[in-house]
This record gives structure tokens, sequence and C-alpha cells, in this order.
């Protein structure tokens, strides 16, 4: 259901309500509709997809490799990518595994919201990722991706972790595509603005703690701690629109340099510990070591 949310209706969701629990209720109820306007040019074909996959009893919807070979998705063009765009996508996938953890909370807003014209390459380059058509990108087909980048296979596996937010044990569409929209340009001022609001549960013109506990739900209240204490905000416990819009301000092309850099010199630490220990001591500073470079350059789940 997460794939078609996205990919069709203008990234109007089916299910309409003010609050989240209203939202919630409806899906777990299976009570929506087409009626709002948005799909109103949206297929008949594309209405039976998204119907097919919305059943409440789970055997009754089709598994996500047998959806992603419906008419509707097999039968619609597909595109040849360049060298250039397909580097774009990689670096942009390594550079969002860089960026703070609000940042990343945002993008995934921002990739439910996206129309499917918005997003058909990106949805293209899932699938040529995405290789055995499953739905989710495995860590083997992620390492294939970037079997040509300059990273290690440990750092690889470090990025793969960071795009896993859901920590599915792969990367979904929702989670590529949240990685990869700042290829297409810099992000709309209006689809920052959206996704602020989505984020401001209170309507007091900042996000607070307890906005976010409210979304993320109070198991994620450590989460909800880190993502302040990592922005030093001006005023403790809140963060301010401007603050929000800051964190898009940076291009891609300065969280990937900074990126290779801290991830080069956490391995240079590496290469400069001594060789005369025993092998268990070089085993234990190795695994220091790793843990330590990736506290440096990525964000935590």
């Amino acid at each position: 259901m997460s794939l078609t949310h996205p990919l069709l209706g203008k990234g109007r969701k089916p299910f309409y309500g003010k609050k989240r629990e209203q939202v919630v209720k409806k899906i777990s109820n299976c009570d929506y509709n087409f009626d709002d306007s948005v799909w109103s040019n949206i297929s008949d074909e594309a209405k039976k997809f998204i119907s097919s996959c919305i059943q409440i009893d789970p055997s009754h919807r089709p598994r996500a490799e047998v959806a992603l070979r419906a008419d509707f998705l097999t039968k619609r063009p597909h595109h040849n990518f360049n060298v250039h765009t397909m580097k774009k996508v990689q670096e942009s996938l390594v550079a969002y595994a860089q960026c703070n953890k609000l940042k990343q909370l945002a993008l995934m807003v921002i990739a439910h919201k996206s129309s499917m014209d918005e997003v058909t390459k990106l949805r293209q380059v899932f699938s040529k990722y995405d290789s055995d058509k499953d739905g989710i990108i495995s860590l083997t087909e992620f390492k294939t991706a970037l079997a040509d980048s300059n990273f290690s296979e440990e750092d690889i596996d470090t990025i793969f972790q960071k795009l896993d937010v859901n920590n599915y044990g792969g990367i979904n569409y929702t989670e590529f595509l949240a990685a990869t929209l700042e290829t297409q340009g810099r992000i709309e001022t209006g689809r920052l603005a959206e996704a602020f609001d989505r984020f401001d549960v209170d309507n007091t013109g900042n996000i607070t703690k307890k906005d976010l506990i409210e979304i993320l739900g109070k198991k994620r209240a450590a989460l909800v701690d880190e993502i302040f204490d990592e922005l030093k905000t001006t005023k403790a416990g809140e963060i301010s629109y401007e603050e929000f819009l800051n964190l898009f301000s940076q291009r891609m092309g300065e969280e990937m340099h900074r990126l290779v850099t801290i991830m080069s010199e956490a391995h240079l630490m590496l290469d400069d510990e001594p060789s005369n220990s025993n092998s268990v001591h070089q085993n234990e500073t190795t695994s220091e070591g790793k843990e330590d470079a990736s506290s440096l350059v990525f964000v935590d789940h």
C-alpha cells in the first residue's frame, strides 16, 4: 500500500482525516474512496490496482512481486538512464545517510506526497536497483548498485543500514524516494512548508518535542531527544520554520564531501594502529574503530 500512495493520486491518499487517529481508523477498516477531485484524472486501471492492494484480509492482497507485475505497472514506458543520472542517484543515497534525522523524516513526508509525474524517473531507477522486482532493495542488490563506488564493503553496509529507516532489512520504495528526491533539484519551499506543517501538530509555528512524539509515538521519545540535541536550536525544545528550512540549504555535494572526508579520516586512523599488537587486541581495536566511524558519519536509528 505504501507503494501505491506516492505513485498514484498526485500524492493524495484515498483515506482522509484531519487527525492521525482518524486516518488510522479508516485504514484499519479499509474505509476509502476516490471522491476527491484529484482522482478524477486517474485511470480506472490505476484505481483498480489500488483497490486490489487495499484489502482488510491480508490473504486477499497481492504479494509485492505479484503487484509489481500488474499490467498497470508493466505496460508503462521504461526509461534508459545515462551514467550521470545513476551517479547522481548513488551520491544522493550516500548523502541521505549522512544528513540529520529530522531532514530524513521531512524527506519521507515529502516522498509520501509526491505525485507520479514528479518521481517517474526515480521510480524507474528504483526498479533498476531492485533487480528481483520484489519491491525491496536488498543488501546484495544495494552492493551491486554501488559496486563502482569508492566505498568499502563495510562502508556500504553502514550506508544501507542508515537508509533502512523503518528497519525492514531492506530499502523500500518510499525510503529510496526520500533519499533521492534532491536529485530532481532543490525542493520547492512550498513542499517544505507542507512538511513543516505536518510536524507542527499544535499549529504554534514551531516544531516541539511534543509534536514529534505525537507523530512518532512515545516509544520513539529517545529519537526525538536526539533530533533536538543534534540541531542545537536557538530556543530550547523548539524548531523554528527558519531552522527547519536551513536543513535543506546545504547542497548535496557539500554533504558528500563531508561524508567522504570523515570516512577517509576514520580509515586512516585504523591504518595507523600499531601492527605489533597480538591478533586479539587488533580485532578489538578495529571493532572500536568501526563504531567510532559509524557514530561520526551516520545517524543512528
